[in-house]
């Protein structure tokens, strides 16, 4: 390294690529109701609250396990599902009273949400591949909706997915970009959505258009 010992600022906007996460993260979306199935094996987390805060939580039943699933089937090795880590944490209970028995794995309102977030990203991916080989410049490729922006109006006791993706250590989950910069020593940060002018190369793309580049500065965006 040119530099060895110092610290690396990077800062990337929120295209689909920069907030793709490890196979194994906490991810209540990708997530069943009950345990095993196609569901991916998540690593160990820290309950973060409630009555059983501070503890380590399995994600995964263990490789020793003798518990069967209703089909009468062995569940060692196998991830678990929302409801199971929910009864861990001592949240299913609470949940079931608010609902009046009547709880769900996923709401319909939470259905509709990740509906909308999978074709909008869809179609970002569709937007990137055509533009990708015309030697059009790449601008901030995001993919969020309104309809998913406005997470803060929806109920959040309305179904075990929506419980789970709040606790602390689903919602702070970091990207996998995010994780191998700091792992590096370095720092990450992401842009706020629909801000693409505090991207400093969407303002270096403006004068380029403008023919202006040759009287840019460019040592005005180093960070």
């Amino acid at each position: 390294m040119k530099f060895p010992g110092d610290v690396a600022v990077f800062v990337f906007d929120c295209s689909s690529a920069h907030e793709s996460f490890s196979e194994d993260s906490l991810r209540a979306n990708k997530m069943n109701r009950g345990p095993a199935g196609a569901q991916p094996k998540m690593h160990d987390t820290v309950i973060p609250s409630g009555p059983f805060a501070g503890r380590i939580q399995k994600m995964v039943f263990p490789s020793n396990s003798t518990e069967v699933d209703a089909k009468g089937e062995l569940l060692a090795g196998k991830p678990k599902g929302m409801e199971r880590v929910l009864a861990e944490r001592g949240l299913l209970e609470p949940l079931k009273e608010k609902c009046k028995g009547k709880f769900v794995g996923v709401c319909k309102e939470c259905k509709k949400s990740q509906e909308a977030k999978d074709k909008a990203a869809k179609e970002a991916k569709e937007r990137r591949d055509e533009i990708e080989g015309s030697g059009i410049e790449l601008g901030n490729d995001r993919h969020e909706c309104s309809e998913v922006t406005d997470d803060l109006d929806r109920p959040t006791e309305c179904c075990m997915r929506r419980v789970l993706e709040l606790q602390e250590d689903f919602a702070k989950e970091k990207p996998l970009l995010q994780i191998v910069i700091e792992e590096k020593g370095h720092k990450c940060f992401f842009l706020p959505k629909f801000h693409c002018e505090l991207n400093p190369i969407e303002l270096v793309w403006g004068h380029m258009k403008r023919g202006e580049f040759l009287h840019f500065d460019l040592t005005l965006y180093i960070f």
